[in-house]
């Protein structure tokens, strides 16, 4: 552990960035990701919230707003508008 944080004080001292190499996820990927934390987030609150789910798959609101209309077209997921 010692010898990272070397590696990366000494990186930030000169001015160098670490570059964390990020895999992008395939859309069934994505998809499978989103039906998990809605079936999660629903096992636990009884409802799934969409900032759950954003969370929960690590994607941006606008993002995941167009997997949802995707997987909507697809009738894969169905929204429910609950009253208060």
């Amino acid at each position: 552990m010692g010898l990272l944080v070397y590696a990366i004080r000494y990186a930030i001292s000169y001015g160098r960035s670490i570059e964390m190499e990020v895999e992008k996820r395939h859309k069934l990927q994505l998809f499978y990701e989103i039906i998990c934390a809605i079936e999660d987030d629903i096992d636990h609150n009884k409802v799934a919230r969409p900032t759950h789910i954003q969370h929960n798959c690590r994607l941006s609101y606008d993002k995941m707003m167009n997997h949802f209309i995707e997987l909507e077209h697809k009738y894969m997921i169905y929204c429910v508008i609950l009253p208060d």
